[in-house]
């Protein structure tokens, strides 16, 4: 059967930018910096994100996994070269992939981007990343990269015009985060309507990933002292809580029914959590109710509407569906972060899915992903995965 992930990743090359940008801001592109023994970093107006190995993990033994900076000559092709990627899918048995940036440099929500003092700037750099992802990564093969842009958090109306003219040469999905994470303005004021309304226009989903916020807790105490890596992941999903809870409140699926938001790397054990405290406020009190955007709709039916779910813990899924009929999941694969299951994606899920009837098994392997996006699944995809090889 066809595998799609609806969520991997790519590690940018150092030219991204070149020549893609006008003399006027040319000498202020995000650039990538060699710092020698201290691996690669990109920067943008004093903002630095070093190439850190926990991102690009793909064919390193698990005892060679941190967070120590590396360099894209240390990392496989695949990761920053789109030919090389094909082959690393078709190790995997994946068909098609939706792939996006990283923490390690544009931001798994392109907010680097919004790190600009000039808003026309950081609408450059967006534009610029843009038409390189598009030249040097989707036209290598449109049949199996879903096209997923970036967008600017300076302007909604100049977010919506990159979201139209994404739309026109075949985008499918713009990365969005909740922009009070930046100091932005709450989805709920509808000042971020334009964008809303491009993209329900278009058919584009707004993708989010989770990932950490401000509000975090440090990776590191006042003494310098690292948290262990599994003590800040395990909030990880606490951040799509907040924005499903954020969208919900602010009214994104009234004002926009036809609108689908994607939330990457969702787990779900979060999600009853938070129907249970939502709906608790919306039925206890007048007081608690206030600022619902809808009284004759409950939550988990707002929630149905507009939210779709990519997970790596399809259990999650399959229970969810079962009790709250919540059945927007699709599967993915992290190429090429830590929690990836890459090389052995086709397996992983075929050993977990096995046991479901044909229908629910290929709406979580594939055909819920090609329906969100409008995204055929190619008849001759990937090379099976067991005739495949790692050389």
């Amino acid at each position: 059967m066809p595998i799609f992930s609806a969520n991997c990743h790519l590690i940018e090359p150092s030219h991204v930018f070149h020549g893609r940008m006008s003399q006027k801001w040319a000498d202020r592109a995000p650039r990538m910096i060699d710092k020698g023994d201290d691996g690669q970093s990109w920067v943008f107006e004093g903002e630095e994100r070093p190439l850190l190995g926990v991102c690009a993990v793909a064919g390193f033994p698990v005892e060679k996994w941190g967070l120590d900076p590396i360099r894209l000559e240390d990392i496989r092709p695949g990761c920053y070269d789109a030919a090389s990627r094909l082959h690393d899918m078709d190790i995997d048995g994946v068909d098609v992939a939706a792939v996006f940036s990283s923490p390690a440099t544009m931001g798994f929500n392109a907010d680097l981007f919004a790190k600009a003092r000039d808003p026309e700037l950081a609408m450059e750099a967006v534009r610029a990343w843009n038409d390189w992802y598009f030249e040097e990564w989707i036209s290598v093969s449109p049949e199996r990269f879903v096209p997923v842009g970036c967008t600017t958090y300076f302007s909604p109306t100049d977010a919506a015009a990159e979201v139209y003219r994404n739309a026109s040469r075949g985008f499918k999905a713009v990365v969005f985060r909740n922009p009070v994470d930046l100091g932005g303005t709450w989805v709920g004021t509808g000042h971020w309507d334009p964008l809303f309304h491009a993209c329900e226009e278009t058919g584009t989903v707004i993708l989010y990933h989770t990932e950490a916020s401000p509000w975090w807790p440090t990776r590191y105490g006042d003494d310098r002292t690292p948290y262990p890596y599994g003590m800040i992941t395990s909030l990880f999903q606490s951040t799509a809580m907040d924005f499903v809870n954020s969208f919900l409140w602010g009214g994104i699926p009234v004002r926009f029914p036809k609108l689908k938001i994607q939330i990457a790397e969702s787990g779900g054990s979060w999600i009853p959590h938070l129907l249970k405290h939502m709906t608790w406020a919306t039925e206890f009190s007048p007081f608690t109710a206030e600022g619902w955007p809808d009284p004759k709709s409950t939550p988990l039916d707002l929630l149905r509407r507009t939210f779709v779910f990519s997970t790596l813990e399809v259990e999650e899924a399959i229970a969810l569906s079962d009790e709250y009929g919540i059945e927007g999941w699709m599967i993915e694969d992290d190429y090429p972060h830590c929690e990836s299951v890459w090389p052995n994606t086709k397996k992983h899920f075929g050993k977990i899915l096995g046991s479901l009837d044909a229908d629910t098994r290929d709406r979580l392997e594939w055909k819920n992903a090609s329906e969100l996006f409008r995204h055929p699944v190619p008849a001759t995809g990937c090379i099976p995965a067991q005739e495949s090889s790692l050389a």
